[in-house]
This record gives structure tokens, sequence and C-alpha cells, in this order.
């Protein structure tokens, strides 16, 4: 039985996948600039939005961070020069207020943040996950061709079962292409653990709070 919230409006478009060895991955795209993060996390000023986001339960908070994401499922960002992470940044930003740091240690992980709305679950293991987690990880997957598509990767897990999740996310499916897969928890672990980096070092597990 699946365990998310959202399940009913995801299962109809859910696919498997590894990602477009083509697209999933460009590291000249997908992190914020240190300019942008600075700018972003320089202070901890309240703003109107962080002031509503913050009152909103938690179910409420993730319900509008899902419904900020699914209102771009199916857009394409090659105009605007949009690939994943920072999509995901636009996603939570509009839903909250709240812009998230620049990567770190290898796009593996985030800067630190100065409010607390930005929680690390750290490297949990992929059946750990909960709806409207977000997924920073270093991406390695096989292309049909042969060879990797090797790089940085931003998504949001949406949904779950016994053995896969289900992410929305940019630049996965096709260039700059917001969709929704579905990744096995094997293929994950294959594709974010040893073969890129040491285990347990190839993702960070985060939720905007």
């Amino acid at each position: 039985m699946k365990t998310n919230l959202f399940l009913s409006l995801v299962l109809a478009v859910a696919i498997f996948g590894c990602g477009n060895g083509n697209y999933s991955v460009n590291s000249s795209k997908e992190s914020l600039s240190k300019t942008e993060a600075v700018a972003s996390v320089s202070g901890c000023t309240i703003t109107p939005a962080m002031q509503a986001w913050n009152a909103l339960s938690q179910s409420a908070k993730d319900l509008k961070l899902f419904s900020v994401a699914l209102y771009d499922n199916g857009k394409n960002f090659c105009a605007a020069d949009i690939e994943c992470k920072q999509w995901v940044s636009n996603v939570v930003f509009v839903a909250s207020g709240i812009r998230l740091p620049a990567n770190t240690n290898g796009d593996r992980s985030w800067g630190s943040y100065p409010c607390p709305n930005i929680v690390s679950r750290g490297s949990i293991s992929p059946a750990s996950v909960n709806g409207m987690d977000i997924i920073q990880m270093w991406w390695r997957c096989p292309k049909k061709g042969g060879g990797y598509s090797t790089g940085p990767h931003t998504a949001i897990v949406i949904s779950k079962d016994a053995t896969s999740m289900q992410w929305i996310d940019c630049n996965y499916l096709g260039c700059c292409l917001v969709g929704i897969h579905t990744v096995t928890f094997a293929n994950f672990s294959a594709y974010t653990g040893p073969n890129s980096g040491a285990p347990g070092t190839g993702y960070t597990v985060y939720h905007i709070q």
C-alpha cells in the first residue's frame, strides 16, 4: 500500500527510469550561484511570506509545497535556463518565502541556513524518506548507449511504497522538463552510493519546516 497523502494525484503519471543521460545532470547549471546563495542566506529576517508560512501546520506546509510543485508538472523551463536545483529552490520560495542555500560536499548537501526552517535528515535509507522530503544528490546513472551520466541532482519526494519512491523534479525526464517518475530504492542506493563516492555520502535528505 502506498504511504503518501498525494498518491492519488500521481499514480497515473509515475513511470520507472533512471533519467535521461543527456539531461539529468549538468554541473554548470544545477547549483545556485555563490552570489545568489549569499544573498539568500545572509540573514534571518522574517518576511511576511515566511511569517505566514511559519503559522501553518507541517501538513499544511507539505501540501502547499506539493501544490506549487505540481502546478509546474509537464512544463519546460529551457527558455529560462532553469534546471533541477533552481526549480526546487523556486518551488520552496514561492510556497514559503525561503530560499535554499548553495550546494556543498561535492553537490551532495547544502550549506547552512540561518533560520530553523531547513532541516537535514542526513543520509537516511531511501525506505525512511517521507513525502515532501527534498533529496540533494550526486547522481551516477547508466546511459542506454553505455557509460554514465554523472553530476548533481535535486528532487522532491512525493510518495513511496515498499520498494520505490516517486519524485517530481526538473531536468530528469527531459531538458529542463518538470515531471513525475519512480526510482526504486535499489537503483537509488546504487546510483548515489558507492559508485559515486564512499557509501552513505552520495546524498542528503532535507525537509522544509
